[in-house]
């Protein structure tokens, strides 16, 4: 597992996890009476907002490491093959300033009759150019489920 790619994922998230810590020790020392401005007890405010903290951050955690390891396994068990760009749509998304864009690739794996998917991917900008309709990328897939466009990776170069 490469917990290199997630450091800055685990650097933020341990900051919400010790904000959460925060939140839980200051709801211990609050006095059981004291109230917030619309009437409910500071004392459960800071526990949920406590809950809140700790809670969001390791279940983005976990969804990354599981991801992670989807990512491992396509690429262990996967089938390599050639796809050919059909089309190219921009999503209009942008994830650090990469677009998010469609494709519909047409796919051909030894073994397996040549398919048609569309699959939505993050590219980096530097690798747009490799991503432009006509062109041939190399594709792993997974040989149980091909055409599930969630188990195809590109292997952009």
């Amino acid at each position: 597992m490469n917990l290199r790619a997630l450091k800055p994922l685990l650097v933020g998230c341990a900051v919400f996890f010790i904000a959460g810590l925060g939140f839980i020790f200051w709801g211990s020392q609050t006095n059981p009476t004291e109230l917030t401005n619309d009437g409910y007890s500071l004392k459960n405010f800071f526990f949920i907002m406590g809950g809140v903290f700790i809670l969001i951050p390791v279940g983005l955690v976990f969804y990354a490491l599981r991801k992670q390891r989807n990512l491992s396994k396509l690429i262990e068990d996967g089938k390599q093959g050639i796809a050919r760009i059909l089309q190219l749509e921009d999503t209009g998304v942008r994830v650090n300033e990469n677009p998010r864009v469609r494709v519909l690739l047409e796919i051909s794996i030894e073994g397996i009759a040549s398919y048609q998917v569309w699959k939505k991917v993050t590219v980096p900008v530097i690798r747009l150019p490799q991503i432009q309709p006509g062109m041939e990328i190399a594709v792993v897939a997974d040989p149980f489920d091909p055409q599930n466009a969630k188990k195809i990776g590109l292997l952009l170069r």
